[in-house]
This record gives structure tokens, C-alpha cells and sequence, in this order.
């Protein structure tokens, strides 16, 4: 089960903030994921005991970052290896704000994730993707592909992404 709680406090002109609280629950153990926005997705494994979450920290425009709720019970953040991975340009200087979100799910312990240059990036290669097999129980990168390959090889699993 996951419920959402959100929060706003202040107003528009002075200390607004939001906090979102995303509670899980069930097959896939239990774990609270404090987090600014509910703007995101939520992706449950074909076994349903393990959970992705993708959550934007700054409504539709801001860095999306991915979670997952596994066996272990606890939510963990994810997305750094795939921001080093994407490895941007040294003269992108939004390159440790690139976007990291969950596409769908391979398998029981395959989760296809996206990590994508910030669009607003003062560089040639904003907005470039790579793709990335993670194998959730071994906490690893299988595979990276570029969005031509990643078209070829899992472009049914897209939907309206791409």
C-alpha cells in the first residue's frame, strides 16, 4: 500500500514550503520517504516487493531523483552512480543536477532507469539521456545504452517517454 501525505506551509509571499511524505507499505516491507514535492511516479515491481520512485524536488521542472523500496525495507536514494555515469561535458555546469527517474521494470530485479541532462543547462548536450539496467538486489549497473539503443531494446517500455 502507499499513501501520500502533502503539506504546504507559509504562502506565497513569504516561507512557502511543501513536504511530501510517502509511506509504503506491504509485500515490499515498510519505510516513510520524507520528500518536498508528491509531483512523481511510482513504479512496483512485477512481485510487488520492491518499489521505484521517481520524485521531483521542485515541482515539474525541478531534478527528479529515484528511490527504491526493496527487500531490505528501507527506501534509499539511488541516483548518484547514474548522474556520474552520464558523464556530462566539463562545460556543463548543471551536470550533478541531471534528472534520474525509473522507466519500468525488466523483471523481478531489473529496473530500467533514464538519467537525463538538464534541459536548462548552459552547454551544447543538454537534454542528452543514457539508460541504465540496475539490478536492484545486487545494488548494480548491468548495462548503459545510448537512447538510440535504448529505443531498439526496450522502445515498448517507453510509453509516451520518448
Amino acid at each position: 500500500m502507499l499513501s501520500v501525505r502533502y503539506r504546504e506551509t507559509g504562502s506565497e509571499r513569504a516561507g512557502f514550503g511543501v513536504v511530501g511524505r510517502y509511506r509504503l507499505s506491504g509485500a515490499a516491507g515498510q519505510a516513510i520517504v520524507p520528500f518536498a514535492t508528491t509531483i512523481g511516479d511510482v513504479l512496483w515491481s512485477p512481485d510487488s516487493r520492491s518499489v521505484a520512485l521517481s520524485l521531483s524536488g521542485g515541482g515539474l521542472s525541478g531534478v527528479y531523483d529515484l528511490f527504491v523500496l526493496g527487500r531490505s525495507g528501507s527506501a534509499r536514494p539511488i541516483s548518484s552512480p547514474f548522474r556520474r555515469r552520464l558523464h556530462p561535458p566539463p562545460g556543463c555546469d548543471l551536470g550533478r543536477f541531471s534528472n534520474v527517474a525509473a522507466v519500468a521494470w525488466l523483471s523481478k530485479n531489473e529496473l530500467l532507469v533514464v538519467a537525463r541532462q538538464a534541459y536548462e543547462d548552459n552547454c551544447v548536450e543538454r537534454n542528452r539521456a543514457r539508460f541504465f539496467v540496475y539490478d536492484v538486489a545486487k545494488r548494480r549497473i548491468r548495462r548503459s545504452f545510448t537512447l538510440p539503443q535504448a529505443r531498439r531494446a526496450f522502445g515498448r517500455s517507453f510509453g509516451s517517454l520518448i
